[in-house]
């Protein structure tokens, strides 16, 4: 499964998750977006979903912070205890043995970043 995860500040606009998106594209098809379980409900969220056409897979906090990012956020960490919300929420999402196909990338207005990742079943 190839997941895109997303991490995102609540006044994050739709075009910040697009750029974000956009600059962490692979050239295989996505299964879906992840993020932390609090914020995938929310209405931004769901409008990235619609518009991309994918599910969303939210991850609660438990199965975040077991997740090993190889990039680091004072911020995630200091919120979520996590070094990239947008890189654990893929791995978390895309399950055993996932790896980062794209490591976090950061909108150009730092109001989202994305990374995407792939699930290798054994």
């Amino acid at each position: 499964m190839i997941i895109a995860g997303f991490g995102f500040r609540k006044l994050a606009k739709l075009s910040s998750l697009l750029d974000a998106y956009t600059e962490a594209t692979v050239d295989e098809p996505l299964d879906g977006i992840a993020t932390v379980a609090n914020k995938a409900s929310l209405c931004i969220f769901e409008e990235l979903a619609t518009y991309l056409k994918l599910p969303i897979f939210p991850i609660v906090r438990n199965k975040l912070v077991i997740q090993r990012t190889r990039s680091w956020s004072r911020v995630s960490f200091d919120t979520y205890n996590v070094g990239s919300v947008a890189e654990a929420a893929a791995l978390a999402a895309a399950g055993r043995n996932s790896q980062l196909l794209t490591q976090r990338v950061i909108a150009s207005d730092c109001m989202a970043t994305c990374a995407i990742a792939k699930g290798y079943s054994t």
